[in-house]
């Protein structure tokens, strides 16, 4: 369960480059971050993820004016380029799945950019474009795709987009040949894959999504959670999803996913009428009402809003809130003790905020410090903040992701020559 975003997980493109409530103040040097090769002819390059076996995927940009960015899988072993669609046209890998699988974005010849994927295990091989869907009767199809998250047996939740512009979610499921997807909602609905579950439940995983309230372009309103599960065909007929909403707190005015685990349980936000106070909600199931997270900071409850759900038992959420100084920082949250920890940035920073959250608890986050530098963190129920420090000469790293047990993290660190050098930490927490 990753989006390019999260970990269950979302696309992070090189752009990367640039109950009890308590506050974790302890902090020491972790220090461990350490660089991966580029690749031949690439100079700037930073790691987008990392899976439970170690293998690191990222990108890369050339060491000249005029070629195309590429992505690179670095298997421990070997950092190898990953092979385009064109050559010539530009790559970006943005996840790996445990399986191998690596998900990311490739454009074609008449520079329409695809959701792909690659094989880590044959990482020069070419990539599998993730195809549009065809249309009724093979009339008006889709013409574009794009990927948004996957889960760790390698399904792929995105978009399949047409010529006007309405978008269509779907899933790439591994095992159908020729990346053929299957929809999760209705087509042309512009709703939005926000994660996909690791469990395949009727032999197919469920995926949260949000989608417009309202079906007209001309005014969709707000975006509202959604749940798709698989229906099998009867008689052993193919099945389709079907898509419902989830259930909102009385008094909302609308709620949005942001995560499901392999149990199902969903994180996301909750909004309310005029003046909104956005609250962290988690679906203990996709029929339950959802729990609302209360941050109380000087007699007012924060603005808060839900990032990460794990696969712990019990399940802890990761959200981000509002300070008295107007800025955005981490918390923990686990809902079944309505146990409350907010993480502070390292001493003398201000800002922070979460990038992933691994089974374990283990939370790695970014913060600013005292010099204003960014510095990669790795936070810890029990130990607090862990800086990752610096590559040699660098002044400044950030965390890019974590793996799904969070016992590894992906980074960008700058180098003592101003250069962006991808880096990876094995050894967390």
């Amino acid at each position: 369960m990753d989006t390019y975003t999260k970990h269950a997980r979302a696309f992070l493109p090189l752009a990367i480059l640039t109950g009890l409530l308590s506050v974790g103040l302890t902090t020491s040097v972790h220090a461990q971050l350490s660089a991966i090769a580029n690749p031949p002819g690439e100079k700037q390059c930073a790691t987008s993820d990392i899976n439970d076996n170690d293998t690191a995927v990222g990108n890369c940009s050339p060491q000249n004016v005029y070629g195309p960015s590429e992505g690179f899988a670095d298997n421990g072993d070997l950092v190898s380029p990953l092979q385009p669609l064109v050559v010539g046209q530009d790559c970006s890998a943005g996840g790996v799945a445990d399986n191998g699988t690596i998900i990311g974005e490739c454009v074609d010849l008449n520079n329409k950019s695809f959701g792909v994927t690659w094989n880590a295990a044959n990482p020069l091989a070419a990539p599998v474009l993730l195809q549009p869907l065809p249309g009724l009767l093979n009339l008006d199809p889709d013409v574009t795709t794009a990927s948004t998250g996957y889960n760790q047996s390698g399904f792929v939740v995105g978009e399949s987009i047409s010529g006007t512009g309405n978008a269509t979610p779907v899933v790439w499921n591994p095992s159908v040949s020729g990346g053929s997807p299957m929809m999760l909602a209705t087509q042309g609905s512009n709703c939005e894959a926000a994660d996909i579950s690791d469990t395949a439940l009727n032999g197919e995983p469920d995926a949260v999504l949000n989608c417009p309230l309202n079906p007209t372009s001309a005014n969709p309103g707000p975006m509202v959670a959604e749940i798709s599960i698989y229906q099998p065909g009867l008689l052993g007929l193919l099945g389709s999803y079907v898509a419902t909403a989830l259930p909102i707190p009385s008094g909302a005015t609308h709620c949005t996913a942001d995560g499901i685990n392999k149990f199902n349980q969903i994180v996301g936000t909750c909004h309310f009428p005029a003046p909104d106070l956005p609250q962290t909600a988690y679906w203990a199931s996709p029929t339950s009402a959802p729990t609302l997270l209360t941050v109380p900071i000087g007699g007012n409850n924060a603005r808060n809003a839900g990032a990460f759900i794990n696969n712990a038992i019990p399940a802890a959420i990761v959200f981000h809130y509002q300070t008295n100084a107007g800025v955005t920082n981490p918390g923990f949250w686990i809902p079944s003790t309505n146990t409350v920890t907010l993480i502070p940035p390292l001493p003398g920073g201000l800002h922070a905020i979460a990038v992933c959250l691994g089974d374990n608890n283990t939370v790695v986050i970014n913060s600013d410090i005292a010099s204003e530098y960014g510095q990669a963190v790795v936070w810890t129920p029990t130990g607090g903040d862990l800086d990752e420090g610096d590559l040699n000469g660098g002044d400044n790293s950030a965390a890019t992701s974590c793996n799904e047990q969070g016992t590894a993290l992906s980074a960008v660190a700058e180098g003592g020559n101003l250069n962006a050098n991808a880096s990876e930490d094995l050894t967390i927490p």
